[in-house]
């Protein structure tokens, strides 16, 4: 034979409303006054008990507090504040919230204290975000509680919403090799001495076509017999551009374990050792269908919005890299260091090459981060040609090289902080 059956007990407000119910019938079924007054005085607890329960529901207030931005496993604290704005005291208050960035996005806590009318009390929670980057909404919050004979409990959905920033992992990068330190007090810029157009006369050299007539240092040229020019100091800034291939096709591997999420760890990474070293900073990213670009800036609020901006990139672009980086050019200044982080498969390097030694021949330092996406599941079909066909990883490695480029490689299961210390 199988379990007995077992009735659920039934609620303590349906069993009062039953109870006065039936003392009611029964007292005037039988003309006995004091049944039914005692089934009056049931039902009339209830009403009053219901009444006190929407009231309680009607005076809940809450809020939730907590920092905007965490990197990704760091933990994050959350606090939650109940009010009570009704007449009546509330007992046994419970709040459910949701908290997207963990690995159990339901959070519950529960208060056994009376919260007394015009009260509030604070709950809170930590949580570690162990899921990726990405921008986050929490909430809603759920409020649960009952009146002071708990004969009505009472939950209350409470549309407060907060949104939570989960950064890439960032950490200061002690070997990597940008154009020395900045000048604190310029926050960014080191001037460098070198022949250009400021205003500070540095010498005279052998005249050319291009300098013209108003390049002439006539007394010089009158005293040597043939024509020399006017040389001026060019100040150099240290400005760090960090450069993304945001294109379809430069994405392989999934999640965690992807181009895209190794590129966005690296750029973050540089992007705080340069701020941490005083630099200029712009980030850009190539391909993608909004424009991706966050102009040169220093500090820690600077820092903020290129971490803002990691936090929400993705690679659903199209397009040549070649033609995405002319928009980067114009940015691009003698002295300055420029950081592609790149797909090696899904880079051109034959036909950025003449770009790129341009630059380097215009005194801008190329540091370029390599990612390795063959070692990575290949996503489209379109990818296995592409892999076939592209320039192996040494041809692309030994043509940035030629270019005076300093070259860190990552591969997939490597840690991408750790490559970017390795020497070179």
């Amino acid at each position: 034979m199988g379990d007995p059956l077992r009735l659920s007990p039934l609620p303590p407000h349906v069993t009062l409303l039953a109870a006065g119910i039936g003392m009611t019938w029964t007292g005037l079924r039988l003309g006995n006054a004091t049944p039914t007054l005692c089934g009056l005085t049931l039902l009339a607890i209830c009403a009053v008990a219901h009444w006190i329960s929407a009231q309680m529901r009607r005076g809940i207030a809450a809020g939730r507090r907590h920092q905007p931005r965490v990197f990704e496993d760091e933990s994050a604290h959350v606090e939650i504040r109940v009010e009570n704005r009704g007449p009546f005291p509330i007992t046994g208050i419970e709040v459910r919230d949701t908290f997207p960035p963990a690995e159990t996005h339901r959070v519950h806590m529960m208060d056994r204290r009376v919260l007394r009318p015009r009260r509030g009390l604070r709950m809170a929670y930590r949580r570690d975000c162990v899921r990726h980057r990405g921008l986050y909404t929490l909430g809603p919050l759920v409020i649960s509680g009952a009146d002071p004979a708990g004969l009505f409990p009472f939950e209350e959905s409470v549309p407060i919403f907060s949104e939570l920033h989960v950064y890439p992992q960032a950490v200061g990068l002690h070997a990597f090799p940008l154009l020395g330190e900045g000048t604190l007090t310029r926050i960014g810029e080191e001037i460098l001495a070198e022949p250009g157009d400021s205003v500070e006369f540095r010498g005279v050299r052998e005249w050319r076509p291009s300098d013209g007539r108003r390049g002439v240092h006539w007394p010089t040229s009158a005293r040597l017999g043939r024509l020399m020019a006017k040389e001026y100091e060019q100040d150099v800034v240290t400005e760090v551009t960090i450069v993304l291939d945001l294109r379809r096709a430069a994405q392989t591997g999934l999640a965690d374990h992807s181009t895209l999420e190794y590129a966005v760890k690296a750029a973050a990474s540089i992007a705080q050792t340069a701020i941490e070293r005083q630099h200029l900073v712009q980030l850009w990213g190539l391909g993608s269908p909004r424009r991706c670009h966050v102009p040169f800036g220093g500090g820690a609020h600077h820092l903020h919005t290129l971490l803002d901006e990691l936090t929400l990139v993705r690679a659903d672009g199209e397009g040549t890299y070649a033609g995405a980086f002319g928009q980067v050019l114009p940015t691009l200044r003698r002295g300055a260091t420029l950081v592609p982080v790149l797909s090696a498969a899904a880079f051109d390097v034959r036909a950025m090459e003449p770009t790129l030694r341009a630059l380097a021949l215009d005194g801008v330092k190329i540091v370029a981060v390599v990612i390795d996406d063959r070692s990575f599941p290949a996503l489209y079909p379109s990818q296995f040609d592409l892999h076939r066909e592209a320039a192996d990883l040494g041809e692309v490695l030994r043509r940035l090289r030629s270019l005076g480029a300093s070259v860190f490689t990552i591969a997939g299961q490597e840690d991408v902080h750790q490559r970017l210390e390795a020497e070179r």
